[in-house]
């Protein structure tokens, strides 16, 4: 609580989840680990829902900047971005 400035908060997310995830991704492919819930390892990948409410809240009123809805299928638009956003 009041460890990080309230301008820096927003790191959190896009820089110290995203490496969480790559990292808890990367074990995963390893050592072929199952998704929680299916047949245990449950914790090692409790939080990779959370990457759809963190993109989503990115992208919430981003129309100009994203596209609209539309280019979700976009595959070059997905690329172009794909650094910028969860």
């Amino acid at each position: 609580v009041g460890f990080f400035p309230e301008e820096e908060k927003h790191l959190l997310v896009t820089v110290v989840f995203a490496e969480y995830i790559k990292l808890m991704r990367e074990l995963q492919a390893i050592y072929v680990l199952e998704p929680a819930g299916s047949h245990g390892v449950w914790g090692l990948d409790d939080f990779h829902h959370l990457v759809y409410f963190f993109g989503a809240a990115q992208l919430a009123n981003q129309d100009d900047v994203v596209g609209g809805p539309a280019t979700v299928l976009d595959e070059r638009a997905r690329a172009e971005r794909r650094r910028a956003f969860l």
